[in-house]
């Protein structure tokens, strides 16, 4: 089984895994250690466990009410099977998507692999170049823009388990 699998897919639950997973691990450098292992491992667990979106669109909900702009990152089952295939070609091969803007590849493959690949080293590519393309050059790393990748990338930092990044990571 992954570990990915045992992530809830549904909201409600899955904030209430994502607190449980963080509250077991604070102080707990033994289940930090064994959550480490499960993202370098599983991706998908990492992304689903771990990451958080920026949804810029306002969007209301079947009651009317604006859902939140700062969302957890649950996977579609479409995002799961792309996902995967890019993380085992990273490095190896190059992957191209073809999307449309709401299908989560930037920051899927754009933000999230590349923390991914900082943070959980793959065996073999621990000195491998992390090519990040972009639109154009301010889009690709401007820190005073949130929709730029860089941005996104420190913003997702900040957002991880100070175990999980470092305790000098400030997010800037």
């Amino acid at each position: 089984m992954e570990f990915y699998e045992l992530v809830p897919k549904t909201l409600k639950e899955n904030l209430a895994y994502r607190a449980a997973l963080r509250k077991r691990a604070d102080g707990d450098p033994g289940y930090q250690r064994m959550l480490m292992e499960a993202c370098r491992r599983d991706f998908l667990f990492f992304l689903n466990a771990f990451c958080w979106l920026q949804e810029p669109r306002p969007e209301r909900d079947g009651s009317g009410r604006v859902r939140p702009q700062i969302i957890p990152f649950i996977t579609w089952p479409h995002q799961d099977v792309s996902f995967r295939t890019a993380r085992q070609k990273a490095g190896f091969e190059s992957v191209g998507f073809e999307k449309s803007r709401g299908e989560g590849v930037t920051w899927g493959i754009a933000v999230c692999m590349p923390v991914h690949d900082c943070i959980f080293a793959t065996p073999g590519l621990e000195t491998a170049t992390i090519g990040i393309v972009s639109r154009n050059m301010e889009f690709g790393d401007s820190p005073d823009d949130p929709a730029s990748v860089g941005s996104r990338i420190d913003w997702e930092l900040s957002r991880l388990p100070r175990w999980m990044v470092g305790q000098e990571f400030s997010g800037n």
